[in-house]
């Protein structure tokens, strides 16, 4: 399975498609970027313990910081709708 199907649902706002993509993506390879999208969709999703668990592994797997990663060239993966649902991983207002 390649990882730019679940980024695409994820882009699409299809947030629980995405997630059931995702989480057989981290089942066959641990990958930071996948947790932190599965972050983003389970924030949008409302399942804040869920979004907060995935962005703990993200943050075991990469030392980057998302907002590094958005200045450095990844600046439309991680858009808004990225932003947004991380904001709801960590709790944080809109």
């Amino acid at each position: 399975m390649a990882l730019f199907h679940p980024l695409a649902l994820f882009k699409q706002g299809r947030f629980a498609d995405a997630v059931a993509n995702l989480k057989e993506w981290v089942q066959q390879a641990d990958a930071a970027l996948a947790y932190a999208f599965l972050a983003a969709s389970y924030g949008h999703l409302g399942q804040l313990e869920a979004a907060k668990a995935a962005l703990a592994r993200y943050r075991e797997l990469s030392p980057a910081m998302l907002e590094e990663r958005a200045r450095v060239g990844f600046s439309s993966l991680y858009d808004q709708s990225f932003r947004d649902g991380i904001a709801l991983a960590e709790a944080k207002s809109r």
